[in-house]
């Protein structure tokens, strides 16, 4: 971490700590809103961005942006990026799947690359998939990076396809509560306030924070399953996709990889690779 991102954590944990003092309810809304707010960095479109057929939906309210290559002949893809990131990030899957067959749409989700909004949560994020099926699906292909599998499997466990469809997971963040707790434990909140926080996620949302698993949906799901991992993962802890293991489900191909970390996983050849051979 650089001396200017160590300053600016100090401050922020510096801040939540007067807050919980003041006010444990304020400091969870407030850190919730954190927690849900992408930093959105602008990306270059490349040419293949700009090349494709350009989509809009509107989905909680926001208008999100999509893009499509080639139609329809049979096999349609979706993918879905992750937190902080955009469709534009996976511009390299384009032609490979278009020259595997299929007709290839990606969207930038709310709060993110083109499309409005200012902060996203795993629900609106599974709203969000839920529009773009209605509108351009079905699918019977995903690719997910992080957010965006932790989403495209609760979205699957609605609508529960059979074993056709196929899903490529590249590090989701399988357990939303492992994501809090190390959220609050970076920046050192206090109990109450983390108690407060994971109280205020399940009124809004109507679930407990453990209900948005991965492992948990993803045995209430049929479709077949490729989920792909990295050791080193420091975003989504590989500790908690190993639980998937555990259930010995027989529709899920699970493949470890090492030192690819959290973002290089979805770029590395041979990880591409394997996902072309899955699909």
């Amino acid at each position: 971490m650089s001396v200017s991102k160590q300053v600016k954590l100090q401050w922020v944990r510096i801040r939540y700590s007067v807050l919980s003092l003041l006010s444990p309810s304020y400091a969870a809304y407030s850190a919730l809103k954190l927690f849900s707010t992408p930093r959105k960095a602008a990306i270059p479109d490349p040419p293949l961005i700009r090349e494709a057929e350009k989509l809009s939906v509107i989905s909680n309210g926001l208008e999100l942006k999509g893009y499509r290559w080639g139609k329809a002949t049979g096999n349609r893809i979706l993918i879905l990026h992750g937190f902080g990131s955009a469709a534009a990030k996976f511009e390299t899957y384009i032609n490979p799947l278009l020259e595997n067959g299929y007709e290839v749409t990606a969207f930038d989700a709310q709060a993110h690359g083109k499309s409005e909004g200012t902060t996203i949560t795993l629900p609106e994020y599974i709203t969000g998939i839920e529009t773009v099926y209605n509108r351009f699906g079905p699918f019977n292909a995903y690719i997910a990076h992080s957010l965006g599998g932790s989403a495209v499997t609760h979205f699957l466990e609605k609508v529960n396809p059979g074993p056709d469809v196929k899903v490529v997971l590249i590090a989701p963040s399988t357990e939303v509560a492992s994501l809090i707790t190390n959220f609050s434990g970076l920046l050192r909140l206090k109990s109450p306030v983390k108690e407060k926080l994971l109280a205020l996620i399940q009124e809004r949302t109507g679930y407990p924070v453990d209900y948005f698993s991965v492992t948990r949906a993803m045995g209430m799901i049929r479709a077949s399953v490729l989920w792909i991992h990295d050791r080193d993962d420091s975003i989504t802890p590989f500790a908690d996709a190993e639980k998937v293991t555990d259930l010995g489900l027989k529709h899920v191909i699970f493949m470890a990889t090492n030192g690819l970390g959290h973002n290089k996983i979805y770029r590395d050849e041979a990880v591409k690779h394997r996902i072309l051979e899955f699909l």
